[in-house]
């Protein structure tokens, strides 16, 4: 699949939005190319997206402990949430997209302990050192600046107790497994996504763009494609990159590093994985008494890699902190 170039422009503006914003604020190039494009292609985009990768079942399965409070940031569909409650876990997800968090409410079976709720990875809602584990799948690759990104692992780290296990995941630059059929023609990139029109209860106007300030080539009706094609922003992360992002957080320390196909992870125990990545696992340690984080990771080849929050025989949270 072809991806284009972001314009500079767009990068440049999304800079100037947060030395003014902060990093907080959402740019509009994540607004439009990232939230928006969710928004409109929830339904069809979560019908593809039906189970977990296996390094995230495996994450699950390693590191996951009954008992344990688990929050996945930057959820979708909810494609995570029955591994991780067939661990034993409770588990509170958020995405920034509430079509998807409605499709995700569905995916917990009757009677699990769970919710979903709307929230935002730069600025999330949660008690600091609130819980045991945490995953941030395919999220870290839509946020168009360094310092976005940067801020988004510091939340990770934040919400996560002593001892916690991370596990991230995200896009890789190199798509050399002839696997994923992603080419990408820089680390800033627009990715296509093709929103069929001859599924049941297709309704381009819904999907077309009512702003006149959209970007160019934002949902654009291809009639000989049977689709609107939307263009999805991405980061895509070259080799190294993950490691040092999560290395810039005080506390974390990654335990294992590689990559997979299609994204990059990490998490405390060697637990990450894609379609293709690069992922390093993390341990993070106590430093001046504070807890440590670890962290960890589509489709294409990706990075992950495993961290680790605090030493592991430090405090642990109490149950009602989450």
């Amino acid at each position: 699949m072809k991806s284009a170039s972001v314009p500079p422009a767009l990068l440049a503006g999304a800079a100037r939005e947060g030395a003014t914003a902060g990093v907080r604020a959402t740019p509009r190039l994540e607004e439009v190319h990232v939230r928006d494009v969710y928004d409109r292609v929830a339904t069809q985009w979560a019908g593809t997206r039906y189970r977990a990768w296996p390094e995230v079942e495996r994450f699950a399965r390693e590191s996951v402990r009954r008992g344990d409070a688990v929050v996945e940031v930057g959820c979708g569909n909810g494609k995570n949430l029955r591994a991780v409650l067939g661990a034993g876990a409770t588990v509170l997800a958020s995405d920034t997209s509430l079509p998807l968090c409605e499709i995700a409410a569905q995916q917990a079976p009757p009677g699990s302990r769970s919710d979903v709720a709307a929230a935002d990875v730069c600025d999330l809602p949660y008690r600091s050192g609130a819980f045991d584990a945490l995953l941030c799948v395919a999220v870290l690759h839509h946020l168009s600046t360094p310092e976005r990104r940067l801020r988004a692992v510091q939340e990770c780290a934040r919400v996560c107790a002593v001892g916690a296990r991370l596990f991230f995941q995200a896009w890789a630059a190199e798509q050399d497994d002839g696997v994923s059929g992603h080419a990408f023609a820089s680390q800033d990139v627009f990715v296509p996504f093709h929103q069929r029109t001859h599924v049941p209860g297709f309704d381009a106007a819904a999907l077309l763009p009512e702003r006149a300030d959209a970007s160019v080539g934002h949902g654009v009706l291809a009639e000989e494609k049977r689709a609107v094609v939307f263009q999805r922003y991405c980061h895509v992360f070259a080799r190294g990159e993950l490691d040092a992002l999560v290395q810039a957080v005080p506390g974390l320390r990654v335990t294992r590093s590689f990559k997979d196909a299609g994204n990059c992870a990490f998490s405390r125990r060697d637990r990450a994985r894609g379609p293709s990545t690069h992922a390093r696992a993390c341990d993070a340690g106590d430093r001046d008494g504070r807890r440590e984080a670890r962290g960890g990771g589509g489709a294409g080849a990706s990075r992950g890699v495993s961290v680790s929050s605090g030493s592991s025989s430090g405090k642990r949270r109490s149950r009602d902190q989450c």
